[in-house]
């Protein structure tokens, strides 16, 4: 990733202005009106709220602080939508996009309540994702498509995002139709489909589906996705799709078939680690995949505090300790234990890391990123939303706390870790399996 000075010195030899928000222009639409083809969007920290439309022209749209401390938000609608044809030259980083539920249109002979609640690119537009928070979006019942983001005849390129929490009826994380995007490097995490409703039957791909053209999928991190059909992790279908799907790490993903192919679609894979999907770490059994090597199940060693996703020194995941030895980084942290132990920087945000194992037996560990001094109460609650274990309520000092949560006394089953401090609130799924 380039650095913020290499960008701005870039801009200022191809001669583009840098338009700053909210310095020189109120808001991002007052910025994009301003705007010529290849100029620099440069945005403060801040809440933005409202429904982005990317003008037709190429251009970068970076935060200077980063996506914890910049957000754009929607209450309805696609949070932020190119439609123009935009090209990679067009680039969206560093920002938190959250709380859409996109937008309605007809698709595939059905009316679709929302498609793309993050990000909805269509009419050819393929501009670069990078860097970005895409969670807690939704695509609208009925029949939503793309919680996060979806691409509809177009190939945006994705890379380094962290999407998470998204739901949809099919694609919870991504959608792409009739796509030819490259998927690198990305965080899928903690997506899910909708259950059947209204004559339509479950949801599939709780990570990501791809429906016609030819996705890569590649060095992504899939972990604690949810199907109701399947594909947990990914699924791909109809004749026509063509996917390569490379050094993907696929872990705790719940729901029938981790990566489904059917429809005479066809996927290549290779270099792909899976490991605790449940119920199993399987293929489809379908003609319609080709093992390309290197697949395999086993413990990717992540660290004792195993989120940001980060693994030992001994992982599989690393180059030349793979199976066969031949793949090269799998997954997308491309960090090891050591890296996150260097890091003295307080966080940033309050955050709750995935409890791992997840699901557990006899005990599973979580991580509290908290910036700053702050009182906090973590809990484990049932279904029914009675607190069966508290796990911590006081002052914890800024930093990362790590907890273990012991199986002891309780029955199998789904339970909610619940986290608050002051205002915010974060929760996790974690399951015991007896």
């Amino acid at each position: 990733m380039h650095s913020f000075f290499t960008l701005l010195a870039l801009a200022g030899l191809a001669g583009a202005a840098t338009l700053r928000v909210p310095t020189d222009h109120a808001t991002l639409p007052a910025a994009f009106a301003a705007s010529a083809a290849g100029d620099l969007v440069l945005v403060e920290p801040g809440l933005y709220s409202g429904n982005l439309v990317f003008p037709a022209h190429a251009l970068s749209v970076r935060s200077t602080q980063g996506p914890a401390q910049t957000v754009l938000s929607a209450l309805s609608g696609s949070v932020v939508t190119f439609q123009s044809g935009q090209g990679s030259g067009t680039v969206l980083e560093g920002f938190t996009i959250t709380g859409g539920t996109g937008t309605p249109v007809f698709l595939n002979n059905v009316q679709r309540g929302g498609v793309g609640g993050g990000v909805f690119c269509r009419n050819g537009s393929s501009p670069t994702l990078r860097g970005n928070w895409i969670h807690d979006n939704l695509a609208a019942w009925p029949a939503g498509v793309g919680g996060g983001i979806f691409a509809w005849n177009s190939s945006p390129h994705i890379q380094g995002n962290w999407i998470a929490s998204n739901t949809a009826h099919y694609g919870g994380g991504i959608y792409l139709q009739n796509s030819n995007s490259r998927v690198v490097d990305n965080v899928v995490e903690g997506n899910s489909t909708q259950p059947a409703q209204g004559g339509f039957s479950n949801g599939k791909g709780g990570g990501l589906r791809a429906m016609w053209g030819s996705p890569v999928v590649e060095g992504n991190t899939f972990v604690d996705n949810h199907c109701h059909w399947v594909g947990s992790a990914m699924a791909f279908s109809e004749s026509g799709t063509i996917a390569t799907i490379d050094r993907n790490l696929l872990v705790g993903n719940q729901g029938n078939y981790p990566v489904d192919i059917a429809y005479s679609a066809h996927g290549d894979l290779s270099c792909n680690l899976l490991w605790g999907n449940t119920p199993s770490n399987t293929w489809p059994v379908v003609d319609y995949w080709s093992n390309l090597g290197g697949n395999t199940v086993a413990d990717p060693l992540f660290c004792e505090s195993a989120w940001p996703w980060r693994v030992e020194e001994a992982s599989p995941c690393l180059p030349g300790q793979n199976p066969g030895g031949a793949c090269d980084w799998i997954g997308a942290t491309h960090a090891s234990c050591q890296s996150v132990e260097a890091e003295e920087t307080l966080p940033d945000r309050l955050a709750l890391g995935p409890p791992w194992p997840n699901p557990f037996n006899p005990s599973s560990r979580v991580q509290v990123a908290l910036p700053q001094l702050a009182t906090v109460d973590l809990r484990l609650v049932d279904l029914r939303g009675a607190t069966v274990r508290v796990l911590h309520n006081g002052l914890w000092e800024a930093g990362t706390h790590q907890l273990e949560i012991h199986a002891d006394g309780l029955s199998s089953g789904l339970y909610l870790l619940v986290l608050e401090s002051g205002a915010e609130r974060r929760i996790r799924k974690l399951s015991l399996i007896r």
